[in-house]
């Protein structure tokens, strides 16, 4: 009998080693930079969210959803979270600081946990907390995460947005409780996002490293947290060699005991998961063209990738069609409260294509074509307002999507919002896309303007810049900032003319842009740590006190200003074309094909005169970045602002020396 309870102690024994031996899966399904995109895409007109395989669109809210719904009517444990930038990328965000309709879209399609990134404070602070408010005020919002933020003690301009951390509609970390495990998440602004969010200032950032370090540790001790996930708005890259390199992978190598960085801010596909320190990183691309799913299982403390997968959200997958509807009556909103009032509706059909007008930061920008077709359609907009500019400027950086074709070759002005939908009005915050601007400048002053212009590309792709109306020449021998010896200006009826670039004349040229981009222009002393100064002026050659006393008013009669949109450009100048083939839709012409592009000396295009004024007379305005790049000794100091003539007088200096150096010891040997 004594027996009995030694055999039942063994077998409660293989129990407990039994029970501790089981482990549980955690499904966190991922997305990141979103960027509004609440339609399939490319282009809009394809989108067939009710039917199967028979479009070759991706993304889009309602496919998400069936997704969703899919895969947490099959698993259980499931978490749905987002890593940054879910704002900002097409006409959608337009009544976002009144409505707060997407983050209730995210609430009700099931994400539980949201990350900011710098794209949310692209209405700035104020305009971020009226989202949030909005949203939270009309109906659910998901928990939303800013973890390594500092508020400003000195300045009232985050006091809003600290409200909200007040009282807890915003913090630092979020806890999900699923099969008897806390799951914790905090979030992360990289450096770089942070220096490309303006209007987040004067909030700043703690380092991520650190406090990632810190937010483990704090979750794991403080509140007994078995896995801790980053949410991690800082980015993976590959570098030339092929190796990953950017944030994240700090974040992993400074804190190994985090379970999962979920990335984002980089749009880098990664197909499988990257391990870094034993830490897994993973990120889907952008735009929901797809969703990442990441199985973690948990046993007895560790915690390890079980399974991944990127799941397509295409064609493949039904529309859940109330979604789908939400999102329609959103739209059926923007197209009364923005749209009606430009005469356009968001299904507005506004031009064709037979073929993509693109831009691809994986390789050489010098050859994108969309580039200089939005600085044409700047240029001619200007124009048609009757604000004559001499020549336009436009960055890579804020070029958001392509024109593709599609099946129908069709674009929506859905479609060709998608391309300059960043930003907001200078003085009405609450005005969707960038306003333009126009400044008045030396010819020596363009001179610094091309010459910092030049060299931008290399300190980031996204500073590449595409002109409209202006040419210039370049000498290989001569030194970086005094590299141009002439520029000509296109006069609509003289033809080239070549300008003074001379400090001594003070005739002015007028130079249009989105006024984001010409706050950098008086930055230019700065960025090159004092050798060349641009000062912007009115007409009269005044300075500015900014960039808005430069906008440009739509209605000079009606009070106040009324702000001109870059975006509105685009689609003014798409309309503007001829029907080539007869439909009654303006065709973008073929002189905007890439292979009909001019290739200049230096790989950079510009349009083809001839071809283009042949398919549409009223566009004279033509690509010509590069007009010439030469060796000839007789212009390596032509034009120049004395750089050049310093560093020949340094290597003078230097040969002389070395000249007389070699003589000395020469002297020296033959003694």
């Amino acid at each position: 009998m004594k027996r009995l309870p030694i055999l039942s102690l063994i077998v409660l024994l293989f129990i407990a080693a039994d029970l501790s031996a089981q482990s549980t899966d955690i499904t966190i399904i991922h997305t990141n930079d979103m960027h509004s995109r609440m339609l399939g895409f490319s282009p809009n007109s394809d989108y067939t969210p009710y039917t199967l395989n028979d479009d070759a669109t991706r993304g889009g809210m309602a496919r998400i959803k069936t997704i969703m719904d899919t895969i947490r009517s099959n698993e259980e444990n499931v978490l749905l979270v987002d890593a940054g930038d879910f704002l900002m990328g097409t006409v959608f965000q337009t009544m976002e600081p009144q409505t707060g309709f997407q983050l209730r879209l995210m609430k009700k399609i099931g994400w539980d946990v949201v990350a900011i990134g710098n794209h949310e404070f692209d209405f700035g602070i104020d305009g971020l907390t009226d989202i949030i408010t909005a949203a939270n005020t009309l109906g659910e919002i998901p928990p939303l995460l800013l973890s390594n933020i500092n508020f400003s003690d000195s300045l009232p301009d985050d006091d809003r947005l600290k409200e909200l951390f007040d009282n807890g509609i915003i913090t630092s970390y979020h806890i999900e409780e699923v099969s008897g495990l806390k799951i914790a998440f905090f979030s992360l602004l990289g450096k770089d996002a942070y220096e490309v969010a303006p209007y987040a200032k004067p909030l700043t950032t703690k380092d991520q490293a650190e406090t990632a370090v810190k937010m483990n540790e704090y979750l794991r001790s403080e509140h007994n947290a078995d896995i801790v996930i980053a949410l991690s708005h800082s980015g993976v890259f590959t570098d030339d060699e092929g190796n990953y390199i950017l944030e994240d992978v700090e974040v992993a190598n400074a804190c190994p005991g985090l379970d999962l960085i979920v990335s984002g801010h980089t749009h880098t596909f990664l197909k499988e998961p990257l391990v870094v320190n034993g830490v897994p990183i993973v990120q889907t691309g952008a735009y929901t063209k797809n969703l990442g799913k990441t199985v973690l299982t948990y046993n007895n403390g560790e915690t390890q990738i079980s399974n991944f997968e990127m799941i397509p959200v295409d064609d493949s997958w039904l529309g859940n069609r109330e979604i789908q509807n939400i999102v329609e009556n959103q739209m059926e909103v923007i197209n009364k409260e923005i749209l009606f009032g430009l005469g356009l509706r968001a299904d507005s059909l506004i031009v064709e294509t037979s073929f993509p007008v693109s831009i691809d930061e994986d390789i050489l920008l010098k050859n994108s074509n969309l580039g200089p077709f939005i600085a044409d359609a700047v240029y001619e907009y200007y124009h048609k307002l009757n604000e004559d500019v001499d020549f336009t400027l436009v960055a890579a950086g804020l070029l958001r999507d392509d024109i593709i074709p599609g099946a129908k070759g069709m674009q929506y002005a859905t479609d060709l919002y998608r391309v300059l939908p960043l930003g907001r009005g200078s003085i009405d915050k609450n005005s969707p896309g960038y306003s333009l601007a126009k400044i008045y400048v030396t010819g020596n002053e363009i001179k610094s303007i091309l010459e910092i212009m030049q060299i931008a590309p290399s300190l980031s792709t996204s500073n590449m810049p595409y002109w409209s109306g202006i040419r210039y020449s370049t000498h290989k021998f001569r030194a970086p900032l005094d590299n141009i010896y002439e520029v000509e200006i296109r006069d609509p009826y003289k033809g080239w003319q070549k300008i003074n670039l001379s400090k001594k004349d003070e005739t002015l040229y007028s130079l249009g842009a989105n006024a984001y981009l010409l706050e950098f222009v008086g930055m230019i002393k700065d960025l090159s740590k004092g050798i060349l100064k641009v000062t912007p002026k009115n007409k009269n050659g005044e300075p500015i006190n900014g960039v808005d006393d430069a906008l440009i008013d739509l209605d000079k009669k009606a009070p106040g200003i009324q702000e001109a949109k870059e975006w509105a450009a685009l689609m003014d100048f798409c309309a503007g074309f001829t029907d080539i083939n007869g439909n009654n839709i303006p065709d973008i012409p073929a002189a905007y094909k890439l292979e009909n592009m001019l290739v200049h000396k230096d790989g950079s295009t510009f349009t083809d005169a001839s071809l283009l004024n042949d398919l549409n007379p009223d566009i004279k305005n033509l690509k010509s970045p590069v007009k010439e790049v030469t060796a000839s000794p007789l212009k390596v100091f032509k034009s120049g602002n004395g750089v050049t003539l310093v560093l020949y007088a340094i290597i003078v200096v230097i040969l002389t020396l070395l000249f007389l150096l070699i003589r000395w010891i020469v002297r020296k040997i033959r003694k």
